[in-house]
């Protein structure tokens, strides 16, 4: 249970379901339940409001109803109508295939597929659904008479959308009621060519042999199909680290990076981040390792700053997350900042600072519309942070207890989910210190795709205030 102006007081039901809270101040509490039976976890479980000054004596009762999970249960064949085992199943909140992960609203199977292709996914929240197979059986390829060594897979089974789809944009949408049993989401796979991925690492930059600390990786670029290709130290991988040879097996047809980095002392890391386009047959690649370097630059705050001045937390983020280790960044009371064992790629500034927004980022002279730091051709001359206090702000109105999120129109969940706030008890809420741009506005802990879709739209003007009224919860 939280309180607006008390901490969270947990507690645990008793065998008929009832517990109680002592010793509360009047007011206005929001209680809470979850249970690892009913799916609400992503949603900060079931809830509802409760003023403990209104109910006879100065105590209120409560009762909170909770909503059984979902079970989905299908087949997957193969094009034969054969079952394929081994295959997990994923349930994605429709419109939200990019970031399912993130937002907490996909589900695996608990168990691949059983002998008979047979799988069971339970405690599936309602809502509306893709639902995609995920096979790394290899497919059934025919060989010829030969004493020598099997050759590398020419054909696997993609990611597939339900029914037929291999893109989400295919897919069929599925509407999970709460409690129900779904059944008949089978799967007809379909194989696809792969290729092999392989050529040799090089480096001028250092010597990587017997460098334990060196991974390399071949990962899937943002919205290409071919997801889920092969890692280092997986089916169908090689790595040679005295000599840099390297081979990877069974990648379907994509856009993908080939990453590489050592992982252990920053002032002498190796990397690099090589964009790999796999077609219509093998690829031959020879990357070369590139030394990190570092980079310095500067911090400005524009406008009037309140209270003592305190110091930025600045970070770089490899803009598309493929995983390259970031820098170690120092900075100083002077606003002059270093960022130590910077790889070649695209960085994504993000930076906190107290009653202040990320204006601008300019390299070189240039401002970066995308506010990023590009060191793929090199670290630049000078780097130049804008921060500006001339933040604006949105004060609403709403049912007390209640909680606020605050999602920007650039928000990437993969960063963050925004600004969350709670309605006080005489039913106003204000997020101060935002960045001018547009807003979504919704209440529940945990917004998901389909609620970002109907929330409230603001626009936050530099330096005003706007306003918004929420619809109390039905």
């Amino acid at each position: 249970m939280v309180g607006s102006q008390a901490p969270p007081q947990p507690t645990v039901t008793d065998a008929s379901g009832s517990a109680s809270f002592a010793n509360l101040a009047a007011g206005s509490y929001e209680v809470m339940v979850n249970h690892p039976k009913y799916p609400m976890m992503r949603t900060g479980g079931a809830r509802k409001r409760v003023d403990t000054s209104t109910g006879g004596g100065g105590s209120a009762r409560v009762t909170i109803e909770l909503i059984p999970g979902a079970v989905v249960t299908g087949r997957v064949l193969d094009e034969d109508g054969d079952p394929v085992s081994g295959c997990m199943i994923q349930t994605m909140q429709a419109g939200a295939e990019a970031n399912a992960f993130m937002r907490g609203g996909g589900a695996f199977s608990t168990q691949p597929s059983d002998s008979n292709g047979e799988y069971r996914t339970s405690g599936v929240e309602a809502g509306k659904y893709l639902i995609v197979a995920h096979c790394r059986r290899p497919v059934f390829q025919p060989r010829p008479l030969s004493s020598g060594p099997a050759g590398p897979p020419s054909f696997a089974y993609p990611p597939q959308y339900y029914p037929l789809a291999s893109e989400p944009q295919g897919a069929e949408i599925i509407d999970i009621a709460p409690g129900i049993e779904r059944s008949g989401v089978d799967f007809r796979l379909k194989p696809a060519r792969v290729f092999s991925v392989s050529g040799v690492l090089t480096s001028a930059a250092g010597d990587f042999r017997d460098r334990n600390d060196l991974m390399l990786t071949l990962v899937s670029r943002k919205g290409s199909r071919g997801m889920g290709a092969n890692m280092f130290g997986g089916p169908g991988t090689k790595f040679d680290r005295q000599t840099g040879a390297f081979e990877f097996q069974s990648v379907l047809p994509g856009s993908y990076y080939l990453l590489a980095a050592t992982h252990s002392d920053p002032t002498k890391r190796l990397g690099l981040l090589y964009p790999v386009e796999v077609a219509d047959r093998p690829v031959r690649i020879n990357p070369e390792l590139r030394a990190a370097t570092d980079l310095t630059g500067v911090i400005e705050i524009e406008g009037e700053q309140k209270g003592p001045r305190q110091r930025p937390n600045l970070q770089l983020m490899e803009a598309e997350m493929m995983g390259l280790p970031g820098p170690v960044v120092e900075v100083r009371e002077d606003g002059t900042f270093v960022a130590k064992g910077l790889l070649p790629a695209v960085w994504k500034v993000q930076i906190w600072a107290q009653g202040a927004y990320l204006k601008s980022v300019s390299s070189g002279g240039q401002d970066s519309p995308d506010r990023v730091i590009d060191t793929t051709a090199g670290v630049p001359a000078s780097v130049r942070i804008l921060l500006s206090t001339k933040t604006g702000s949105i004060r609403g109105k709403g049912t007390p207890g209640q909680w606020v999120q605050i999602i920007g129109g650039n928000t990437d969940p993969r960063f963050g989910q925004g600004r969350t706030s709670m309605i006080d008890p005489q039913g106003q809420f204000t997020a101060p210190d935002l960045a001018p741009g547009k807003y979504k506005v919704l209440t529940g802990m945990t917004p998901t795709a389909l609620a970002l879709e109907s929330a409230q739209e603001v626009t936050v003007s530099e330096g005003e205030t706007a306003t918004v009224e929420l619809k109390p919860e039905r």
